[in-house]
């Protein structure tokens, strides 16, 4: 395996893995903060329940999750069972993962990607508080679509940069091999024996 050759493997595997770091970096950024609205939802909810207020009251608007992209509070009391949502899925509250709430009673929150029915997902955040739960999620509708693109964007510069490198391994290994073929011949020309001269006739 020649040098150039070597060259070429070497630097289509870091345009490789310098384009997956790049949609996996701007991937993880697009879904972390696609919580940022929920948590602080989550907190002020938090914080009107600390004060006593009514759980039914928290949830009062209803929110097909389906259709629309806006955040809905889910409160469960310490049980599991549903004080109040303000979204619906098929005109009930949508159900959470089993498992979910005992994690949060253990850990005291969670940050989860949620699909509570075929095509909708949710990033949805999840805290304890003294009489129970607070589930607070909105639709990745939106993010998902922007991850597609950065995968996009990452897919066009993978393929730019592969196809770049390529054709400059196949034009240097054109030019060397030409310029291989004309040493050559200088070197058969220099090294060619001189034609014997004709004697004179007497």
């Amino acid at each position: 395996m020649n040098s150039r050759l070597i060259y070429w493997l070497l630097s289509c595997f870091l345009i490789t893995l310098f384009s997956g770091l790049v949609y996996a970096s701007t991937q993880q950024v697009l879904r972390l903060s696609a919580n940022d609205p929920q948590v602080q939802i989550s907190q002020d909810v938090l914080n009107s329940l600390s004060e006593g207020a009514d759980p039914k009251q928290l949830s009062a608007s209803q929110i097909d999750i389906k259709k629309s992209l806006s955040p809905f509070v889910i409160i469960y009391d310490n049980s599991g069972k549903v004080l109040g949502s303000s979204g619906v899925l098929d005109s009930k509250a949508p159900e959470l993962p089993k498992g979910v709430l005992d994690y949060v009673k253990a850990h005291g929150e969670s940050r989860l990607s949620w699909e509570p029915a075929k095509d909708v997902r949710e990033a949805a955040v999840v805290v304890k508080y003294k009489n129970g739960y607070v589930v607070v999620a909105r639709s990745l509708k939106e993010v998902e679509k922007r991850e597609d693109l950065v995968f996009k964007f990452a897919a066009i510069a993978w393929i730019l940069g592969i196809g770049a490198i390529s054709v400059t391994f196949l034009l240097t290994k054109r030019l060397s091999r030409t310029s291989n073929e004309s040493l050559a011949s200088e070197i058969a020309e220099s090294i060619k024996l001189p034609k014997p001269r004709k004697r004179a006739k007497k």
